[in-house]
């Protein structure tokens, strides 16, 4: 996924969607970032596009998996993009976060439909900073990246009250309007232009459920 273009941003990873290609495509992600993603063509709905110089992409006739991170099994056997896909862990519908530990951000991407997933894990230290608006969507692990595309910044009111008190962004929050941090344990559903953001993994257990010791990573 990576391509030979310079780019001044280091190590990062975008990905998205849009019904401008000419604009998006060409324009700002060139432009802006200097960089040549790899592109799907949804048809009428659009075209998905992906860029990574870092993650461990898995690719099928179907589907694109995307792991930024450490992931490993229940029974603690590094597990690659590949694996993810070989095993039913990951599809463009659902992430499967039950049968893997790590400190990952996982995601899937369809190559036929406007849809896709991603899973940001409790222990994860990628981030994914996402901004939806007018049915397209873009993410990136890199907060400057993603505000780089947008022609219009603005601030994020509701987070002045928390800077004061925490002197940082809480949770979802980041200080850019319509700018969202995915936050650990949330699971991220794009369908058809529509976005949907759900808690699926916390840290309270149960005495038959995996332990604190068990999310962080062990030989």
């Amino acid at each position: 996924m990576r391509t030979d273009s310079n780019t001044q941003q280091g190590d990062f990873t975008i990905f998205g969607f849009t019904q401008d290609p000419e604009g998006f495509l060409h324009h700002k992600l060139q432009r802006r970032l200097g960089i040549v993603p790899r592109v799907v063509d949804w048809g009428n709905a659009g075209q998905f596009f992906l860029y990574t110089t870092y993650g461990d992409v898995a690719e099928t006739e179907t589907a694109i998996a995307l792991k930024l991170g450490f992931v490993r099994s229940l029974t603690k056997s590094p597990l690659s993009a590949q694996q993810l896909f070989d095993q039913g862990i990951v599809t463009p519908q659902n992430i499967d976060q039950t049968c893997f530990r790590g400190n990952a951000l996982v995601a899937c991407f369809s190559k036929k439909e406007n849809k896709f997933v991603a899973f940001k894990n409790l222990m994860s230290l990628s981030q994914l900073y996402y901004r939806a608006s007018n049915g397209e969507f873009i993410g990136s692990d890199n907060l400057k990246c993603l505000i780089t595309l947008i022609d219009r910044i603005e601030l994020n009111e509701d987070i002045v009250p928390f800077h004061f008190v925490f002197r940082h962004a809480p949770g979802t929050l980041t200080y850019f309007q319509n700018i969202h941090r995915l936050s650990p344990g949330q699971i991220l559903n794009w369908r058809e232009g529509n976005l949907s953001v759900r808690h699926v993994q916390d840290l309270r257990f149960t005495d038959d459920d995996f332990s604190l010791g068990e999310l962080i990573l062990t030989p």
